[in-house]
């Protein structure tokens, strides 16, 4: 889920695939996936892994959603259980109310903070990239 998801934000971000490498090893094949950023240059390594990096979110995917979209919104914290509990919320302006319309939600839990953080915008900009809430 994780890679198809990456992928998906990254073009959705402005990154495009230019060729796909595939080599045959000993120990099995690999496949190798050539992206251009946006502004032309080569993804060194590759797409950002955006669902376990905040700094990555906030480089490439938070810009975007602020270019068209109001507020982009995310808290987390900590469960008596252990888990960690995040949640982002996107927004367009509506003169009509403080925030405005929500037109991306989502939330995440798990037992990694960072994982949690970064998970959840990138779910929330998923939901806003297919149009549901």
């Amino acid at each position: 889920m994780d890679n198809e998801l990456n992928k998906k934000l990254a073009e959705w971000a402005g990154f495009n695939l230019i060729d796909t490498q595939f080599y045959e090893h000993s120990f099995g094949n690999s496949e190798v996936e050539l992206w251009l950023e946006p502004s032309g240059l080569t993804a060194q390594g590759g797409v950002p892994n955006f669902t376990q990096s905040l700094d990555a979110c906030f480089k490439w995917l938070v810009p975007k959603v602020l270019e068209e979209h109001t507020i982009i919104e995310s808290y987390s914290f900590k469960q008596e259980s252990g888990l960690y509990y995040s949640e982002t919320c996107v927004w367009n302006r509506d003169e009509r109310q403080l925030k405005g319309k929500l037109v991306g939600k989502a939330f995440i839990q798990d037992f990694d903070l960072e994982r949690a953080n970064a998970l959840a915008p990138c779910l929330a900009i998923e939901k806003l990239i297919d149009g549901g809430k």
